[in-house]
């Protein structure tokens, strides 16, 4: 089987690292295919065997909507969506399948009206997230709290709002950021100015986009993953994190409040119009004092693994997609959900 996914136009995505792994891990029954969207409604007409998703990033361009929406029925056809983002096009009902993540997403959609059939089939985690546990490194309580993010600089990762949370503890701190600084240019440069306004440019660590062996060094020695975002559907940052047995503060968005256990292994906050002062507290609360950080990092290294390997994930999609499925198959998506 195959998914297809629009170019890195919008940066090295949590998206497109699901879509990656999960065929990583697949060994080679799953294949990701890179095709530009004005190219991706002529390439559903040609005839394929293999069930195609395509990945929800499509839907941002209103053009490539415009094409999909004026495909005929029979080209739909073995193609489904791979959902990591909350969609609205109507070409939802015309596919044969709707796959997400989590059951957030699954919610989501029959809110929204859809009827027809959505698959549930969650991502894995890497074990080696889950070894961190045993290699945690205990920091000297004479230096700052080191809080850790992994995320693409852009305004729905929230990260200003972090920032003036952030700026206003009266402790010190340290803040390492993993992700890209060049997905939303602007954004990254209003983040810089915000700092140094603040007088904290020099207490944040911008790590750019780094190796999985590198973000598995900072979990070992962050006492918090901080995740601000907007909007969140089944994040791969924070069950890594949670693998990890971090402590974690982020938004009530998506699954984050499936895995995260708000005053135990993290704290959780609305991610409305007054997300800055929640976050304040709440960060505030973690950090108060050693002893508090300290009964948020027993309970999170305590906390069950939330998922399986992404081999696991993987042998989930060939078990309900291969061509021998009865269900895969099946053009209008009218069996019974997952």
């Amino acid at each position: 089987m195959k998914i297809l996914q629009p170019p890195h136009a919008h940066g090295i995505t949590g998206g497109f690292l699901f879509n990656r792994r999960l065929a990583d891990a697949s060994k080679g029954a799953i294949t990701v295919e890179t095709v530009e969207g004005p190219a991706l409604a002529s390439a559903l007409q040609r005839a394929s065997r293999e069930p195609r998703f395509l990945d929800s990033l499509f839907l941002r361009d209103p053009r490539t909507v415009s094409a999909l929406e004026a495909l005929a029925p029979r080209s739909w056809r073995g193609v489904g969506w791979l959902l990591h983002s909350a969609p609205t096009a109507r070409t939802l009902e015309r596919a044969a399948f709707r796959v997400v993540p989590g059951e957030w997403m699954a919610r989501h959609l029959r809110g929204a009206g859809v009827r027809k059939e959505i698959t549930v089939l969650v991502p894995g985690v890497d074990r080696a997230f889950v070894r961190v546990r045993e290699r945690r490194i205990a920091r000297p309580t004479t230096e700052a709290p080191r809080l850790l993010t992994v995320a693409n600089a852009h305004p729905g990762k929230g990260l200003i709002e972090g920032l003036r949370a952030l700026a206003a503890l009266p402790t010190p701190w340290r803040w390492a950021i993993a992700g890209s600084w060049e997905t939303e240019p602007d954004y990254a440069r209003a983040f810089e100015a915000e700092a140094r306004a603040l007088g904290v440019h020099d207490r944040i660590e911008r790590l750019g986009t780094v190796a999985p062996d590198v973000i598995l060094r900072e979990l070992s020695s962050a006492d918090v993953f901080l995740l601000p975002s907007r909007f969140e559907n089944q994040s791969l940052a924070v069950l890594e994190a949670v693998a990890a047995g971090v402590p974690i503060l982020t938004t009530r968005t998506g699954e984050n409040a499936t895995w995260v256990l708000d005053h135990l292994t993290g704290r959780l906050v609305d991610a409305g119009a007054g997300m800055e002062d929640e976050l304040r507290a709440a960060v505030g609360e973690i950090l108060a004092d050693p002893v508090t950080l300290g009964r948020y990092e027993r309970n999170s290294a305590r906390a069950p693994v939330p998922v399986g390997t992404w081999e696991q994930a993987a042998q989930a999609w060939i078990d309900r997609f291969s061509p021998g499925d009865r269900r895969a198959r099946r053009a209008d998506g009218s069996s019974a959900s997952t």
